[in-house]
């Protein structure tokens, strides 16, 4: 049996556009498989930032699975920091990570799921290049 877990998708800027916050949820399983969840019960919720878009909701998170919560934030340079969150079906932080313009530091946790870490935060990185013109609507 699994359990619910409040999560938070938000992709907001700045009023002045020089940050960004990102903020992405995945669900792994052991083996390594890599999926989107399925918000349940979503609503609207404040961002850290005013132009964008924020939306909480509630996520199933079955035995064997695990909760990844990635959030970056990004300036103007380019510069990219946060925190990655690995969270399994009990709601207990298992893995945390810091990331820094493209290096990954251990924090705190089981370090044999460094691997799910990376994967995740590859996938996020990627798609994360600077669009002002896409949030400034």
């Amino acid at each position: 049996m699994g359990s619910k877990i409040q999560i938070k998708i938000e992709d907001t800027m700045s009023k002045t556009g020089k940050h960004r916050r990102i903020s992405k949820v995945f669900v792994a399983s052991r083996n390594g498989a890599i999926m989107i969840p399925k918000l349940l019960n979503s609503w609207n919720c404040s961002g850290i930032y005013k132009k964008g878009r924020s939306v909480c909701g509630y996520t199933d998170i079955e035995e064997n699975h695990y909760l990844i919560s990635i959030e970056l934030t990004l300036n103007w340079r380019h510069n990219a920091k946060g925190y990655v969150n690995i969270i399994d079906f009990n709601n207990s932080k298992v893995l945390t990570v810091k990331y820094v313009n493209g290096k990954l530091r251990y924090v705190s946790g089981d370090k044999t799921l460094l691997n799910l870490a990376k994967a995740s935060l590859d996938m996020v990185v990627g798609e994360a290049l600077w669009k002002d013109k896409e949030l400034q609507k």
